[in-house]
């Protein structure tokens, strides 16, 4: 038991070590990739405050639904910053016909957006109309990489959809 203890503290720590080294603006993609395992971090606090309070006696099922809501979101953040990041990732290899490009080229770029919001933008909206299986086209997959991260995307998308659609059947 003491082994597992001093194992997840370790864990732990060595999350918050990469989420330090991820805010630098000059750190690797793959030190910010292993900072958004802080998540975890934030996940078991939520779940120390809810054990600690009457948080759920007293608004019952509305702090479920707002549960289930932030996580839809997280993973819709998460699908979209992903995705925006194997778009910016190609285009440092010099590959030049990615999603991000076809996207940018059928929208109006003449605001003075900043081009990284504007991406952030796209990405958060593919991901909510994928996972919410809408699924209108517009911003597609052009590469190999890309079809790849939208396969294991959509299959995690489906299971969340069902596990949301469980998590309603049962709080009736």
């Amino acid at each position: 038991m003491v082994f597992i203890l001093f194992l997840f503290i370790r864990t732990d720590l060595l999350i918050n070590i990469a989420w330090i080294i991820s805010l630098y603006p000059d750190s690797s993609l793959w030190f910010k990739t292993i900072g958004l395992l802080r998540i975890v971090t934030l996940i078991r606090l939520l779940s120390e405050v809810e054990e600690t309070t009457e948080i759920r006696e007293i608004m019952g099922n509305y702090f479920e639904l707002l549960k289930l809501g932030g996580i839809i979101f997280l993973c819709a953040h998460l699908s979209g910053c992903g995705w925006y990041a194997i778009a910016k990732y190609q285009q440092d290899m010099g590959i030049s016909s990615t999603w991000f490009d076809k996207d940018t080229s059928s929208y109006d770029t003449t605001t003075n957006l900043n081009p990284v919001f504007r991406g952030y933008v796209a990405a958060f909206y593919w991901a909510i109309i994928t996972m919410c299986t809408v699924g209108y086209g517009d911003i597609s997959p052009t590469t190999y990489r890309e079809r790849i991260f939208v396969i294991f995307m959509c299959l995690l998308a489906s299971f969340l959809f069902a596990f949301s659609m469980n998590s309603i059947g049962m709080n009736k």
